[in-house]
């Protein structure tokens, strides 16, 4: 699959919360109880996703990119999509972009990102009662229906 320089991912922010921790990327799925590690590479490129970086500047910043680099960076960010974390976007590029973020043109050496999936705390993240949070906050009991 090809994809154009020109296009962008936006995080599904309200389906996920995610962090930098120690240089690895943490990332929590609310509604399939998923959790994802990103390290070293993966963390780096989500860093530059977070700053509306282009695909063409991602790729762009490695050295001597390769068919199976490429492939490798796709296979990285459309599992991202997969997985209900990323939205490709053909739209303009956002003007709100974090400039000093953005990756140096041709100065990495590249290495594949790839991410994590954990299934083992689902249950605990999906029974979490704060999903059940409206505009009157939380905890707020629900009102209880005479029959």
């Amino acid at each position: 699959m090809s994809i154009p320089n020109t296009s962008h991912y936006l995080i599904s922010e309200k389906d996920i919360a995610h962090e930098i921790i120690d240089g690895g990327a943490i990332i929590i799925h609310f509604d399939s109880g998923n959790y994802y590690s990103l390290n070293g590479m993966a963390a780096t490129v989500w860093e530059w996703i977070s700053a509306k970086a282009t695909y063409g500047e991602i790729v762009g910043a490695f050295r001597s990119v390769t068919p199976d680099d490429i492939a490798e960076i796709n296979g990285f960010v459309e599992g991202l999509v997969k997985e209900g974390i990323l939205e490709r976007s053909n739209g303009p590029v956002p003007s709100d972009r974090a400039p000093a973020s953005l990756p140096p043109k041709g100065t990495l050496a590249f290495e594949a990102p790839r991410f994590n999936k954990y299934n083992d705390m689902q249950h605990l993240l999906l029974s979490d009662p704060i999903h059940e949070v409206d505009e009157t906050g939380w905890p707020h009991p629900q009102p209880h229906v005479k029959g």
